[in-house]
């Protein structure tokens, strides 16, 4: 498994989605994955009232009262056709209330897709480095669990890299998961 494709399953986990929501400045995050014995329709049937990230198996969205929101393609911050940081940036626009992170001093912008590959990933690598000893040990666990071989410091590499080399970024920003 290469590094991008690591860090892709990493940050579609829902605890490390739910530490990122919080660090972001709105906790209780709510996760719903769809069940995949229901494979009728590629719409999410999240709950009534359901507020938080849902999973429909392809593509990562933000709920507010039941009602799709947060939208990375939609709102132009990720280019069509990829399926590479939609959870992050669905749980920053559910967390942020929209394109804009007041806590952060950070705005992700529609069509800047290299940039605000870059933009999340700083934020991945601030969100890590502030979580508690606790947190950390969960985070460890779900980076072993993709893959032995990895560790938080492997993580925080590919992200400070994906954060500062535009090249680097440009390659996640117009991949498709299957490419990596």
């Amino acid at each position: 498994m290469n590094n991008l494709q690591f860090l892709i399953n990493f940050v579609g986990y829902s605890i490390i989605l739910q530490y990122f929501a919080a660090f972001l400045g709105r906790k209780n995050c709510k996760i719903f994955i769809r069940d995949e014995s229901v494979r009728s329709t590629r719409t999410l049937q999240v709950p009534k009232n359901f507020t938080g990230l849902g999973f429909d198996g392809v593509h990562w969205k933000g709920y507010e009262n039941g009602k799709m929101v947060y939208e990375s393609y939609s709102k132009g911050v990720q280019l069509k056709g990829t399926n590479n940081y939609c959870q992050s940036y669905a749980c920053f626009m559910w967390a942020s209330g929209n394109l804009r992170n007041d806590r952060h001093g950070v705005n992700l912008e529609a069509g800047k897709y290299t940039d605000n590959i870059m933009k999340i990933s700083s934020l991945w690598v601030k969100c890590l480095r502030s979580l508690n000893k606790k947190q950390k040990a969960r985070v460890t666990k779900c980076i072993y669990d993709i893959d032995k071989t990895m560790k938080l410091k492997d993580l925080l590499g590919i992200l400070e890299k994906l954060s500062v080399d535009e090249s680097y970024a440009m390659e996640l920003s117009c991949s498709r998961e299957s490419l990596f």
